[in-house]
């Protein structure tokens, strides 16, 4: 055991290098801190003052549906808050089976829940690719596909975003190189930095001439796209051509938690591989009967998607008609600003006249592109637009800060 004295120097030496790495941190620009938001149904109140909210994800307004509110109340009084083990010792209880068969007849395919979003990528990649496959994905695909790609200890390459041509280069090279490797293709349905839809059914038809299989996460699609809120492969038609599907009930199901889409024998893997389904305490009963009703909803209210997409299209030309280049495809708007200094002032100004958009920086996107992305809502009037549109063009005109061009 070491003295007292020595164990202070430990003590001290470990606090200089924390302290050192936050310094780098800060140099950067890229500190973050936690900040408190209250929300309410249609304002957020951020530092006592009440502004309009265009960073969450509740796409479709569902977070404060009576209904939804009525559902979880009524299933967290029948099985009370936690679910007290793993889905695979005690934890499984009805809930679970009826959320995966609710989302079995609303997606046609069979279903598996887990913990989160994150975990489902993370789960699929690590459990259908090994040290002798190789997967594709693409640059800008979410932390936790990359993620689950490391943890699979699979050969990655990363193609050009969105790039079909860079995708199918990198297909022929793996394939001259071994007619017979294992080949996962990776990407998201819509971006999430960007708001940009992936060219599913190119990918898929290459998937098809290469023999890979293409994984998708439609974390930002599901409620938006395709046929009841079912996702960007099911307004394509591809659905039976993707062999794996991932998403999430915090965003457009106004829930907690995630799942993936496979066959009914992947799903069985899943459970007898996955370490992030076998050793993480199930979702509780409450929280995955919500997620159920609201899948419900969608298949009852097919028209909200295309609603929101309306909205959207509604906001980005009213902002390019302003002079403000907006991007993204949906309901994710970025305006792009370069740095992460101009990123942060450009938030900090828009959030002093009452918009919360907030800034987002690398290394959640590349260098160079740090931006403000707006998340739209149902919730959001057209007023509320309009007056967001004028605030975006007083920030302008009052900080000299253009937005850039779409990369």
């Amino acid at each position: 055991m070491p003295n007292k004295p020595e164990l202070q120097e430990d003590v001290s030496a470990e606090h200089q290098w924390v302290c050192s790495r936050l310094e780098s941190v800060r140099s950067k620009g890229l500190w973050r801190g936690l900040r408190r938001f209250d929300d309410g149904q249609i304002y957020t109140e951020a530092g006592g003052r009440q502004v309009i909210n265009f960073s969450g994800n509740d796409y479709l307004g569902l977070r404060h549906n009576p209904a939804l509110l009525a559902a979880c109340a009524d299933a967290v009084n029948e099985s009370g808050v936690g679910s007290g083990a793993s889905r695979l010792l005690s934890g499984t209880k009805r809930q679970h089976l009826e959320c995966e068969a609710e989302l079995e007849e609303w997606s046609a395919s069979p279903a598996l829940v887990l913990g989160s979003g994150y975990l489902a990528n993370l789960a699929l990649l690590s459990t259908f690719a090994d040290r002798s496959s190789v997967i594709l994905l693409d640059r800008l695909a979410h932390a936790s596909l990359l993620d689950g790609a490391q943890l699979s200890r699979a050969k990655m390459m990363r193609f050009q975003h969105n790039d079909v041509n860079s995708l199918e280069d990198m297909l022929r090279k793996v394939r001259e190189s071994d007619s017979a490797k294992r080949v996962l293709v990776v990407t998201e349905s819509i971006f999430s930095m960007d708001g940009d839809i992936a060219p599913l059914r190119d990918m898929s038809e290459l998937c098809a001439r290469y023999g890979a299989q293409l994984v998708v996460d439609e974390a930002h699609a599901v409620g938006v796209f395709g046929d009841k809120g079912t996702g960007l492969c099911s307004e394509m038609g591809i659905s039976e051509l993707v062999p794996y599907r991932t998403a999430t009930f915090s965003k457009s199901l106004a829930s907690y938690g995630g799942f993936v889409l496979a066959r009914r024998e992947a799903c069985d893997l899943l459970v007898n591989s996955a370490r992030q389904f076998i050793y993480d305490t199930a979702l509780p009963p409450h929280i995955v009967s919500t997620a159920a009703y609201a899948v419900r909803m969608l298949a009852d209210s097919p028209e909200l998607g295309s609603t929101l997409l309306e909205k959207s299209a509604f906001f980005r030309n009213a902002l390019h008609s302003a002079g403000v280049p907006a991007g993204g495809d949906a309901h994710i708007v970025p305006l792009i600003l370069g740095s992460s200094e101009t990123a942060l002032k450009f938030a900090d100004a828009l959030l002093s006249r009452g918009v919360l958009a907030v800034a987002i920086r690398p290394p959640t996107v590349p260098e160079g592109t740090a931006r403000v992305r707006f998340s739209l809502s149902l919730t959001h009037s057209e007023q509320q637009l309009r007056d967001a549109v004028q605030v975006v063009r007083e920030v302008v005109e009052h900080t000299g800060i253009q937005p850039l061009e779409r990369p």
